[in-house]
Protein backbone atom coordinates (compact mmCIF):
# COMPACT_ATOMS: atom_id res chain seq x y z
CA UNK A 1 0.00 0.00 0.00
CA UNK A 2 1.82 2.98 -1.24
CA UNK A 3 1.78 5.86 1.11
CA UNK A 4 3.23 9.26 1.82
CA UNK A 5 5.47 9.60 5.16
CA UNK A 6 4.92 12.56 7.21
CA UNK A 7 8.40 12.26 9.16
CA UNK A 8 10.95 15.26 9.01
CA UNK A 9 14.16 13.91 10.65
CA UNK A 10 15.92 16.50 12.68
CA UNK A 11 19.26 16.99 13.87
CA UNK A 12 18.82 19.09 16.50
CA UNK A 13 21.96 20.49 18.51
CA UNK A 14 22.60 22.07 21.37
CA UNK A 15 23.88 24.88 20.03
CA UNK A 16 24.58 26.17 16.41
CA UNK A 17 27.75 27.59 17.52
CA UNK A 18 28.74 24.34 19.76
CA UNK A 19 31.46 22.32 18.97
CA UNK A 20 31.81 19.36 17.02
CA UNK A 21 31.14 15.86 19.09
CA UNK A 22 32.60 14.09 16.65
CA UNK A 23 33.63 14.23 12.90
CA UNK A 24 31.05 12.42 10.80
CA UNK A 25 30.06 10.85 7.51
CA UNK A 26 26.45 12.74 6.05
CA UNK A 27 25.35 11.38 2.78
CA UNK A 28 22.08 12.41 1.09
CA UNK A 29 20.26 11.95 -2.24
CA UNK A 30 17.78 10.31 -4.08
CA UNK A 31 16.53 6.57 -4.03
CA UNK A 32 13.01 4.43 -4.34
CA UNK A 33 11.51 7.84 -5.70
CA UNK A 34 12.23 9.57 -2.43
CA UNK A 35 15.22 11.48 -0.86
CA UNK A 36 17.42 9.88 1.91
CA UNK A 37 20.01 11.03 4.50
CA UNK A 38 22.57 9.23 6.36
CA UNK A 39 24.67 10.46 9.47
CA UNK A 40 27.46 8.05 10.88
CA UNK A 41 30.81 7.46 12.70
CA UNK A 42 33.75 7.63 10.38
CA UNK A 43 35.49 5.05 12.22
CA UNK A 44 34.61 2.14 9.41
CA UNK A 45 35.95 5.00 6.74
CA UNK A 46 33.89 5.68 3.47
CA UNK A 47 30.77 3.31 3.34
CA UNK A 48 28.87 5.39 0.10
CA UNK A 49 29.70 2.83 -2.56
CA UNK A 50 28.34 0.22 -0.22
CA UNK A 51 25.10 2.09 0.53
CA UNK A 52 24.68 3.00 -3.24
CA UNK A 53 24.68 -0.93 -3.75
CA UNK A 54 21.85 -1.89 -1.09
CA UNK A 55 20.13 0.70 -2.76
CA UNK A 56 20.50 -0.42 -6.13
CA UNK A 57 19.68 -3.80 -5.19
CA UNK A 58 16.18 -2.77 -3.94
CA UNK A 59 15.38 -1.13 -6.39
CA UNK A 60 16.07 -4.01 -8.83
CA UNK A 61 14.03 -6.32 -6.32
CA UNK A 62 10.95 -4.39 -5.40
CA UNK A 63 10.89 -0.91 -7.70
CA UNK A 64 7.48 -0.74 -9.72
CA UNK A 65 9.13 1.76 -11.56
CA UNK A 66 11.56 -0.10 -12.83
CA UNK A 67 10.90 -2.82 -15.28
CA UNK A 68 13.54 -4.67 -15.05
CA UNK A 69 13.11 -5.34 -10.79
CA UNK A 70 11.42 -8.29 -9.67
CA UNK A 71 8.53 -7.25 -8.60
CA UNK A 72 7.39 -5.77 -11.79
CA UNK A 73 7.89 -9.12 -13.76
CA UNK A 74 5.94 -10.91 -10.73
CA UNK A 75 2.88 -8.31 -11.66
CA UNK A 76 2.83 -8.45 -14.91
CA UNK A 77 3.11 -12.43 -15.92
CA UNK A 78 1.35 -15.70 -14.68
CA UNK A 79 4.57 -17.47 -15.23
CA UNK A 80 7.11 -18.36 -12.22
CA UNK A 81 9.28 -15.39 -11.38
CA UNK A 82 12.85 -16.15 -9.58
CA UNK A 83 13.26 -13.03 -7.05
CA UNK A 84 16.24 -12.33 -4.95
CA UNK A 85 16.61 -13.05 -1.08
CA UNK A 86 15.47 -8.90 0.07
CA UNK A 87 12.18 -9.82 -2.09
CA UNK A 88 11.71 -12.60 0.32
CA UNK A 89 12.90 -11.50 3.30
CA UNK A 90 9.92 -8.83 2.48
CA UNK A 91 7.36 -11.00 1.34
CA UNK A 92 7.30 -13.18 4.67
CA UNK A 93 7.45 -10.44 7.02
CA UNK A 94 4.70 -8.91 5.31
CA UNK A 95 3.06 -12.36 5.37
CA UNK A 96 3.52 -12.07 9.57
CA UNK A 97 2.47 -8.92 9.84
CA UNK A 98 -0.56 -9.44 7.92
CA UNK A 99 -1.74 -12.38 10.25
CA UNK A 100 -1.09 -10.56 13.08
CA UNK A 101 -3.03 -7.33 11.83
CA UNK A 102 -6.15 -9.57 11.22
CA UNK A 103 -5.42 -8.20 7.21
CA UNK A 104 -4.99 -4.65 7.99
CA UNK A 105 -1.41 -5.06 6.28
CA UNK A 106 -1.89 -6.49 3.09
CA UNK A 107 0.75 -5.11 0.24
CA UNK A 108 -1.81 -7.89 -2.46
CA UNK A 109 -3.88 -4.27 -2.15
CA UNK A 110 -2.55 -2.91 -4.97
CA UNK A 111 -5.25 -3.57 -7.62
CA UNK A 112 -7.64 -1.53 -5.35
CA UNK A 113 -5.04 0.83 -5.11
CA UNK A 114 -4.58 0.84 -9.06
CA UNK A 115 -8.91 1.37 -8.95
CA UNK A 116 -8.82 4.35 -6.57
CA UNK A 117 -6.01 6.47 -8.39
CA UNK A 118 -3.46 5.96 -6.62
CA UNK A 119 -0.69 4.02 -8.34
CA UNK A 120 1.36 4.61 -11.27
CA UNK A 121 -0.38 2.12 -13.40
CA UNK A 122 -4.30 3.34 -12.05
CA UNK A 123 -6.95 1.96 -14.09
CA UNK A 124 -8.56 4.15 -16.48
CA UNK A 125 -12.34 5.24 -16.02
CA UNK A 126 -13.50 4.28 -19.34
CA UNK A 127 -11.95 1.08 -18.57
CA UNK A 128 -13.13 0.75 -15.01
CA UNK A 129 -16.73 1.20 -16.99
CA UNK A 130 -15.84 -1.04 -19.97
CA UNK A 131 -14.51 -3.61 -17.99
CA UNK A 132 -16.67 -3.64 -15.36
CA UNK A 133 -13.94 -3.53 -12.92
CA UNK A 134 -15.52 -2.78 -9.59
CA UNK A 135 -14.31 -2.97 -5.71
CA UNK A 136 -16.10 -6.11 -5.35
CA UNK A 137 -14.77 -7.66 -8.52
CA UNK A 138 -11.46 -6.74 -7.49
CA UNK A 139 -11.36 -7.69 -3.66
CA UNK A 140 -10.91 -11.53 -4.23
CA UNK A 141 -8.02 -10.63 -6.46
CA UNK A 142 -6.38 -8.73 -3.56
CA UNK A 143 -6.25 -11.31 -1.05
CA UNK A 144 -2.91 -12.15 0.61
CA UNK A 145 -1.78 -15.28 -1.34
CA UNK A 146 -2.68 -14.14 -5.33
CA UNK A 147 0.57 -13.30 -5.63
CA UNK A 148 2.07 -16.72 -3.98
CA UNK A 149 5.18 -18.19 -3.27
CA UNK A 150 5.93 -21.47 -5.21
CA UNK A 151 9.17 -22.49 -4.27
CA UNK A 152 12.80 -21.39 -2.78
CA UNK A 153 12.69 -17.36 -3.47
CA UNK A 154 10.01 -17.99 -6.56
CA UNK A 155 6.60 -16.30 -7.23
CA UNK A 156 3.71 -16.58 -9.40
CA UNK A 157 0.86 -14.39 -9.74
CA UNK A 158 -2.37 -16.49 -9.34
CA UNK A 159 -4.91 -13.64 -11.59
CA UNK A 160 -4.41 -11.31 -14.83
CA UNK A 161 -5.44 -8.68 -12.50
CA UNK A 162 -3.61 -9.34 -8.92
CA UNK A 163 -0.53 -7.39 -8.09
CA UNK A 164 1.55 -6.98 -5.20
CA UNK A 165 3.01 -3.54 -3.66
CA UNK A 166 5.92 -3.69 -0.94
CA UNK A 167 5.94 0.47 -0.76
CA UNK A 168 4.18 0.56 2.88
CA UNK A 169 7.44 -1.75 4.17
CA UNK A 170 10.43 -1.48 1.41
CA UNK A 171 11.70 1.45 2.60
CA UNK A 172 11.67 0.51 6.07
CA UNK A 173 13.31 -2.63 5.28
CA UNK A 174 16.40 -0.95 2.83
CA UNK A 175 17.20 1.11 6.60
CA UNK A 176 17.32 -2.23 8.59
CA UNK A 177 19.68 -3.74 5.88
CA UNK A 178 21.79 -0.35 5.96
CA UNK A 179 21.79 -0.83 9.77
CA UNK A 180 22.76 -4.04 9.36
CA UNK A 181 25.83 -3.07 7.36
CA UNK A 182 26.68 -0.37 10.03
CA UNK A 183 26.69 -2.41 12.79
CA UNK A 184 28.97 -5.11 10.69
CA UNK A 185 31.40 -2.42 10.84
CA UNK A 186 31.04 -1.84 14.29
CA UNK A 187 29.91 2.21 13.82
CA UNK A 188 28.19 2.76 17.15
CA UNK A 189 26.54 6.08 16.42
CA UNK A 190 24.12 6.61 13.19
CA UNK A 191 21.12 7.65 11.86
CA UNK A 192 19.73 6.77 8.69
CA UNK A 193 16.71 8.08 6.80
CA UNK A 194 14.89 7.08 3.98
CA UNK A 195 11.69 8.69 2.92
CA UNK A 196 10.92 9.58 6.51
CA UNK A 197 11.77 5.99 8.09
CA UNK A 198 14.27 6.34 10.47
CA UNK A 199 16.58 4.01 12.29
CA UNK A 200 18.85 6.19 15.02
CA UNK A 201 21.25 4.31 17.13
CA UNK A 202 24.23 5.95 20.05
CA UNK A 203 24.30 9.67 19.65
CA UNK A 204 24.63 12.56 17.38
CA UNK A 205 27.90 15.60 16.14
CA UNK A 206 27.66 16.49 19.61
CA UNK A 207 26.84 14.00 22.13
CA UNK A 208 22.97 13.98 22.05
CA UNK A 209 20.49 11.23 21.33
CA UNK A 210 18.96 11.02 17.86
CA UNK A 211 16.35 13.49 17.74
CA UNK A 212 13.44 12.87 15.04
CA UNK A 213 10.03 15.24 14.55
CA UNK A 214 7.10 14.26 14.16
CA UNK A 215 4.82 16.78 11.76
CA UNK A 216 1.16 18.28 12.43
CA UNK A 217 -1.35 16.87 10.25
CA UNK A 218 -1.69 19.66 8.25
CA UNK A 219 -3.06 19.57 4.69
CA UNK A 220 -0.76 22.07 2.88
CA UNK A 221 2.05 19.97 1.32
CA UNK A 222 4.33 23.17 1.34
CA UNK A 223 4.20 23.50 4.85
CA UNK A 224 5.52 21.54 7.83
CA UNK A 225 5.72 22.08 11.32
CA UNK A 226 6.40 19.93 14.18
CA UNK A 227 3.77 18.55 16.34
CA UNK A 228 6.60 16.66 18.42
CA UNK A 229 10.19 15.35 19.15
CA UNK A 230 10.90 11.76 19.90
CA UNK A 231 14.39 10.97 21.10
CA UNK A 232 15.29 8.02 19.22
CA UNK A 233 18.31 5.29 20.34
CA UNK A 234 18.52 1.65 19.03
CA UNK A 235 15.17 2.31 18.21
CA UNK A 236 13.04 2.99 14.73
CA UNK A 237 10.19 5.22 13.73
CA UNK A 238 8.34 5.43 10.76
CA UNK A 239 4.95 7.88 10.41
CA UNK A 240 1.95 6.72 8.03
CA UNK A 241 -0.58 9.87 7.22
CA UNK A 242 -3.79 10.07 5.46
CA UNK A 243 -3.66 14.14 5.42
CA UNK A 244 -1.69 15.00 2.33
CA UNK A 245 -2.66 12.46 -0.29
CA UNK A 246 -6.23 12.94 -1.27
CA UNK A 247 -8.87 13.70 -3.65
CA UNK A 248 -12.09 15.02 -3.34
CA UNK A 249 -14.81 14.19 -5.83
CA UNK A 250 -18.76 14.82 -5.63
CA UNK A 251 -18.44 16.37 -2.27
CA UNK A 252 -16.27 13.28 -0.68
CA UNK A 253 -12.99 13.27 0.21
CA UNK A 254 -11.28 9.78 -0.78
CA UNK A 255 -7.98 8.78 1.52
CA UNK A 256 -5.24 7.05 -0.37
CA UNK A 257 -5.17 4.96 2.75
CA UNK A 258 -6.92 1.56 1.47
CA UNK A 259 -8.92 -0.82 4.17
CA UNK A 260 -8.06 -4.32 2.36
CA UNK A 261 -10.78 -5.34 3.85
CA UNK A 262 -13.18 -3.47 2.66
CA UNK A 263 -11.50 -2.20 -0.25
CA UNK A 264 -12.95 1.24 0.48
CA UNK A 265 -10.66 4.45 1.81
CA UNK A 266 -10.46 5.06 5.25
CA UNK A 267 -13.03 7.26 6.86
CA UNK A 268 -12.14 7.45 10.66
CA UNK A 269 -10.78 9.93 12.81
CA UNK A 270 -7.05 8.63 12.71
CA UNK A 271 -4.84 11.40 11.01
CA UNK A 272 -1.04 10.39 11.51
CA UNK A 273 0.49 6.92 13.27
CA UNK A 274 4.07 7.33 14.30
CA UNK A 275 5.33 3.65 15.16
CA UNK A 276 8.37 3.58 17.67
CA UNK A 277 9.82 0.18 17.90
CA UNK A 278 13.04 -2.15 17.02
CA UNK A 279 13.21 -2.69 13.36
CA UNK A 280 12.19 -0.08 10.69
CA UNK A 281 10.42 -2.39 8.41
CA UNK A 282 8.22 -3.54 11.25
CA UNK A 283 7.86 0.03 12.34
CA UNK A 284 6.70 0.96 8.67
CA UNK A 285 4.50 -1.93 7.84
CA UNK A 286 2.64 -1.15 11.53
CA UNK A 287 2.28 2.07 10.80
CA UNK A 288 0.34 1.82 7.42
CA UNK A 289 -2.01 -1.17 9.22
CA UNK A 290 -3.14 1.45 11.94
CA UNK A 291 -3.53 4.01 9.77
CA UNK A 292 -6.14 1.35 8.41
CA UNK A 293 -7.34 0.06 11.76
CA UNK A 294 -8.20 3.35 13.27
CA UNK A 295 -7.31 4.93 16.94
CA UNK A 296 -9.39 2.87 18.87
CA UNK A 297 -8.24 -0.56 17.76
CA UNK A 298 -4.52 0.48 17.54
CA UNK A 299 -4.74 1.12 21.31
CA UNK A 300 -6.17 -2.13 21.60
CA UNK A 301 -3.42 -3.70 19.36
CA UNK A 302 -0.85 -2.38 20.91
CA UNK A 303 -1.37 -2.65 24.52
CA UNK A 304 -1.03 -6.33 23.38
CA UNK A 305 2.18 -5.56 22.32
CA UNK A 306 4.59 -3.39 24.60
CA UNK A 307 7.49 -3.70 22.31
CA UNK A 308 5.47 -1.41 20.09
CA UNK A 309 5.00 2.43 20.99
CA UNK A 310 2.65 4.33 18.78
CA UNK A 311 1.78 8.25 18.41
CA UNK A 312 -1.40 9.02 16.95
CA UNK A 313 -2.60 12.30 16.19
CA UNK A 314 -6.61 12.15 15.65
CA UNK A 315 -9.13 14.80 14.11
CA UNK A 316 -10.76 16.27 16.93
CA UNK A 317 -12.98 19.29 17.97
CA UNK A 318 -13.31 22.82 16.83
CA UNK A 319 -10.19 22.00 14.71
CA UNK A 320 -8.25 20.66 17.33
CA UNK A 321 -6.03 17.36 17.68
CA UNK A 322 -6.59 14.68 19.77
CA UNK A 323 -3.42 12.65 20.97
CA UNK A 324 -2.48 9.43 22.10
CA UNK A 325 0.68 8.26 22.95
CA UNK A 326 1.78 4.80 24.28
CA UNK A 327 2.80 5.68 28.22
CA UNK A 328 6.90 4.04 27.79
CA UNK A 329 7.16 7.08 25.29
CA UNK A 330 6.36 9.53 26.92
CA UNK A 331 9.49 9.68 28.62
CA UNK A 332 11.21 10.58 24.81
CA UNK A 333 8.38 13.06 23.93
CA UNK A 334 10.43 16.40 23.91
CA UNK A 335 8.24 20.03 22.51
CA UNK A 336 9.42 20.91 19.13
CA UNK A 337 10.23 24.43 21.50
CA UNK A 338 12.58 22.32 24.04
CA UNK A 339 16.25 22.47 21.78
Amino acid sequence: MKKYLYLIVILVFASCNSKKYREMYQYSGYAQGTTFTITYDTNAGDLQAEIDQIITDFDKSMSLWDTSSHIYHINNTLNEVHADQYFTDVYELSEKIHLETNGAFNPCVYPLIKYWGFAKDRFHPDSIAAKKINVDSLLKYSRWGMIAKTGENTYQRKHHRAGIDFNAIAQGYTVDVVARLFDSKNVENYMIEIGGEVTAKGVNQHGKVWRIGIDKPINDSTTRVLQAIVEIDNLSIATSGSYRKFYDKDGRRYSHTIDPRTGMPVEHRLLSASVITKGCAKADAYATAFMVMGAPKTVEFVNKHPEIMVYLISDGFNGEYEVYMSPALQEKIKNPSDN
